[in-house]
C-alpha cells in the first residue's frame, strides 16, 4: 500500500510540474520539453526508480496515444486555405529532409564505425523521420505565422509516414532479396489514400449524424472516435497518423462547408467542434505531453562517450543540411524568422524509437548495439531543436523590443 500511495503522489507531482513548466515556457520561452526529458533521465537511468520494462506494454501504448491526440489537436487548428497553399512546399521539404538525413546518417555511421552498408542504410532510414509529437508542441507557443505552423505540422506528419514505409520496405527488400520501386510507391500511395479516405468518411459521418447521438454523447466521445479511427486505419494498412491529422482538419473546418445531404439528413455547421471540446484536446495534449517526454527520458540508455559524441555530431550535421532543404523548398513563401525556425526543426521521436527494434525482429541481430545509439540521437535531436528554437525566439523578441 505504501508503494501504491507513493506512486499516486509522484503521479500528481509530475502533473503539477508539467503545468508549472508550461507557464515557464510561455513566460520565458525556455522549452519545457528539455526539463521533462531531464526529469525522466533522473528518475530513470540515473536513480533507477523506474525502468521502461516496469511499464510493460503501457509505455508504448501511452506514447502512441500521445501522438494520436497531438496530431488531432494540431489538425483542428489548420485551415483549408493554408493547407492548399502550403501542401506542396511541405511535401517537398519532408521528402528532401528525409533523403538527406538518411544518406548523411548512413554515410557517417559507415565512416566512423566501419559499419556494413546494409546496417548503415537501415540506420539512416530510421533516423530520417521527424516527430509530430515534438514539433507540434514546440510550434504551438512560437511567434511564427499560421502558414509556417501549417507547413511544419504537415511536414512532420508526412515525414513520419515516409519513414515508416521506407524502413519496412527496406527490411522486406533485404529479407526477400528483391526490390520493386513501383511496389514501394504503390504502398506509400495506398497508405495515404486509405488514411485520407477513412478520415473524410469519419468526418462526414460525425458531421451528419452527431445530432442523432446527442443522448449518449459525452465530452470524451471525440477522443474515443479518434482512437478508433487510428486503429481502423492501421488495420486497413493505412497511416493512422495521417488519418487523425486529416480528421482533425475536417472537424476544424466544418464551418467552411455549406451543406451536405446524406440519405436525407442535412448537415449544418452547428455540428462543428465546440470551444469546450477544443479546450479539452488542448488540455489533453499538455497532460499527455508531460508524461511522453518523461517517458523518453526514462527510456534513455547510456552509451560510451565516443558514441555520444558521434550522435551529437550526427545531429549537428542533420541541422546543417536542414538549412539548404528549407531554403530550396519553402523559404521564399514565409518570413525570414519563420524560415530560421524551420531550419532548427529536426527532432526524432516515437516512430524512430519504434522502428529501432524492427531490424532485430527481421533477424538482423547485429543491429542490437545500434538501438541505444538511436535512442541517444532521439534525445539529442529533441534537445538541440528546442535549444535552437529558444535562442531564435529570444533573439527575435529582443530585436522587436529594440525596434519598438
Amino acid at each position: 500500500m505504501v508503494d501504491t500511495a507513493l506512486s499516486i503522489i509522484a503521479l500528481g507531482l509530475l502533473i503539477i510540474i508539467g503545468c508549472i513548466l508550461k507557464q515557464v515556457f510561455i513566460r520565458t520561452k525556455i522549452p519545457d520539453i528539455i526539463f521533462l526529458i531531464f526529469i525522466g533521465i533522473i528518475i530513470g537511468p540515473v536513480a533507477g526508480l523506474i525502468k521502461p520494462s516496469d511499464l510493460g506494454i503501457v509505455g508504448p501504448i501511452f506514447s502512441l496515444m500521445t501522438l494520436v491526440i497531438i496530431l488531432f489537436e494540431g489538425g483542428i487548428g489548420l485551415k483549408i486555405q493554408e493547407i492548399v497553399g502550403t501542401l506542396r512546399g511541405a511535401a517537398f521539404l519532408s521528402v528532401l529532409t528525409y533523403i538527406t538525413t538518411a544518406i548523411l546518417s548512413a554515410g557517417l555511421l559507415m565512416m566512423v564505425t566501419g559499419e556494413d552498408r546494409v546496417d548503415a542504410m537501415i540506420f539512416g532510414c530510421i533516423i530520417g523521420g521527424l516527430s509530430p509529437a515534438v514539433v507540434l508542441p514546440l510550434i504551438k507557443q512560437l511567434s511564427i505565422t499560421e502558414k509556417t505552423k501549417t507547413i511544419l505540422t504537415i511536414e512532420s506528419a508526412l515525414a513520419d509516414v515516409i519513414c515508416i514505409i521506407a524502413v519496412i520496405s527496406l527490411l522486406e527488400i533485404i529479407e526477400s532479396h528483391t526490390f520493386s520501386p513501383t511496389q514501394a510507391l504503390i504502398s506509400l500511395g495506398e497508405s495515404f489514400l486509405v488514411a485520407i479516405g477513412a478520415a473524410l468518411v469519419g468526418g462526414i459521418i460525425w458531421a451528419v449524424f452527431r445530432d442523432r447521438i446527442k443522448s449518449i454523447e459525452t465530452i470524451f466521445t471525440i477522443p474515443a472516435l479518434v482512437c478508433i479511427l487510428y486503429g481502423i486505419t492501421e488495420l486497413l494498412e493505412g497511416s493512422g497518423a495521417i488519418a487523425v491529422l486529416v480528421f482533425g482538419i475536417v472537424l476544424g473546418n466544418l464551418s467552411f462547408l455549406e451543406k451536405i445531404v446524406v440519405s436525407g439528413v442535412t448537415y449544418s455547421p452547428t455540428n462543428r467542434l465546440t470551444d469546450k471540446e477544443v479546450e479539452l484536446f488542448s488540455q489533453l495534449t499538455d497532460l499527455l505531453k508531460t508524461f511522453f517526454f518523461i517517458y523518453i527520458g526514462v527510456s534513455m540508455v547510456f552509451i560510451s562517450l565516443d558514441m555520444v559524441l558521434f550522435c551529437f555530431v550526427a545531429v549537428c550535421i542533420i541541422h546543417l543540411f536542414r538549412i539548404p532543404a528549407v531554403l530550396v523548398t519553402i523559404s521564399s513563401s514565409i518570413p525570414r524568422f519563420d524560415a530560421m525556425i524551420a531550419t532548427g526543426m529536426v527532432p526524432k521521436g516515437l516512430a524512430t524509437a519504434v522502428l529501432a527494434s524492427l531490424p532485430i525482429q527481421y533477424g538482423i541481430n547485429d543491429f542490437e548495439y545500434l538501438q541505444p545509439v538511436i535512442f541517444t540521437i532521439i534525445v539529442i535531436s529533441i534537445f538541440t531543436s528546442t535549444v535552437v528554437v529558444y535562442v531564435l525566439e529570444k533573439l527575435n523578441r529582443r530585436g522587436e523590443s529594440e525596434y519598438n
